[in-house]
């Protein structure tokens, strides 16, 4: 729940969170997604506030990486931890019901399965972080494959090498599937290995630090590498710090909100700004703390793209979402196809609608896209012939990424022109120079 580091700011939230105890407090001081989870099985999804998605205990117990909260995470200088006061009780039981050994101050000893998805969460997130960098064009192939290549063993290593070089999709594929391959069969090892100190609560690590050196080296190198040049990368530091902005904008409106309904009769404004919140809407007779955690639940659960869109209308910047739809409406109509206007061309996007070729009964002949995969125009059996060929690539909300071999010859042609479209303006002309750029919304 934190905003921005005003005094003034700071001096509101701390009126609005004053109803709730220190734990409570703690809790909406101190988000945490782990805890937000278990409360999404637990209360949220499927039957609300009814035991959500009633998973089996042995579920339960296996999700709760951190089974402390946020009062003891404080006292033994953890940043995470696995569960909000509200979900109290329904961590007693879990412990209780699973023979979870205590250990005082609200935590409990991880149950043993914990320790393998700890491990599968590490090797997945160190080698799919690097694979995301590549395919944003963050990491070149040349500074990831080193790492990977660590994980082959001899006969591997000798099949990886026939693997054509310039096939880099084929060759990441390989590599990510051998390495991951590799670190599971040794953190089972170790589980095995540590098994009746683990049962007994006496196992106090991660299983990838009792892996062998080369296993840890993978994913200690894997981490390095995405901490020093992907988690700093000014692109997406620039990308956090406005959704801070857009957390802060949802969170005053919505808090604002509640506190008029706590305090006085609600304004209009207050009225239409809970309506927002559907079923997450708080009943106005709970305490301060659950009718604030029923406003986290709303923010947490939105998307990105509802909650950047939702908070530019709180502050009043409102525009047309239907305007370039009703363009793209008169187009047909004014015999201006854009398969018309770019004659020979070649698509690739996933989601460009099947239906803009329907019905154009002037469209070349020449003109095919490569995805729509099921369209009868579709050239996706053919898509390195297609690509190569053209004389322009439409891009759409996609990107010149490993995928698409960065927009580079020898897949593309030298000359190829390209026509981007996309929301997000630091993606435009990104590894590859457009000719016509548009980021409207």
């Amino acid at each position: 729940m934190q905003g921005n580091t005003r005094s003034e700011g700071g001096s509101k939230r701390i009126k609005i969170i004053s109803g709730a105890s220190p734990l409570e407090q703690l809790d909406l001081q101190n988000f945490e997604g782990n805890a937000q989870g278990l409360r999404v099985l637990t209360q949220l999804e499927g039957h609300l506030f009814d035991g959500g998605l009633r998973p089996t205990f042995a579920t339960l117990g296996t999700f709760i990486k951190y089974p402390w909260s946020s009062g003891h995470a404080v006292s033994i200088q953890k940043q995470k931890f696995g569960f909000f006061q509200s979900e109290k009780e329904h961590i007693e039981e879990i412990a209780s019901e699973l023979g979870l050994i205590p250990k005082g101050g609200g935590s409990w000893v991880r149950h043993p399965l914990v320790y393998l998805v700890e491990a599968a969460d590490d090797i997945c997130y160190a080698i799919i972080d690097l694979e995301d960098a590549l395919e944003v064009g963050i990491l070149d192939f040349g500074e990831v494959e080193p790492i990977l290549l660590n994980g082959l063993n001899p006969a591997e290593a000798d099949q990886y090498q026939t693997i054509c070089a310039k096939d880099l999709p084929r060759r990441l594929s390989y590599l990510r599937g051998k390495v991951v391959d590799y670190l599971v069969r040794e953190v089972i090892d170790v589980f095995q290995e540590e098994e009746d100190s683990i049962l007994n609560g006496e196992f106090d690590d991660d299983l990838i630090s009792g892996c062998g050196e080369p296993a840890k080296n993978i994913v200690n190198s894997a981490k390095n590498l995405a901490s020093k040049k992907v988690f700093h990368q000014p692109r997406k530091t620039q990308i956090e710090i406005g959704a801070y902005s857009i957390i802060d904008v949802l969170l005053t409106a919505l808090c604002d909100a509640n506190s008029e309904f706590k305090e006085r009769t609600p304004s209009f404004k207050a009225q239409r700004v809970f309506d927002l919140l559907g079923v997450n809407a708080p009943d106005q007779r709970q305490e301060p703390y659950q009718s604030l955690i029923r406003i986290t639940d709303f923010v947490s659960g939105s998307t990105d793209k509802y909650a950047a869109q939702l908070s530019r209308r709180l502050i009043g910047w409102i525009f047309d979402p239907y305007r370039n739809s009703a363009a793209a409406e008169g187009t047909p109509s004014q015999g201006r196809s854009p398969f018309e206007v770019m004659r020979k061309c070649f698509i690739a996007h996933e989601n460009l609608v099947p239906a803009l070729a329907d019905g154009q009964e002037s469209v070349p002949d020449l003109i095919r896209w490569c995805d729509a995969r099921r369209h009868p125009l579709s050239v996706a059996a053919a898509r390195t012939l297609a690509l190569q060929n053209a004389d322009v690539v439409f891009l759409m909300g996609a990107r010149f990424n490993w995928i698409f071999h960065f927009g580079q010859p020898p897949r593309y042609a030298p000359d190829v022109k390209v026509i981007q479209l996309d929301i997000a303006p630091e993606e435009i002309g990104h590894n590859k120079a457009t000719e016509v750029r548009s980021t409207d919304p």
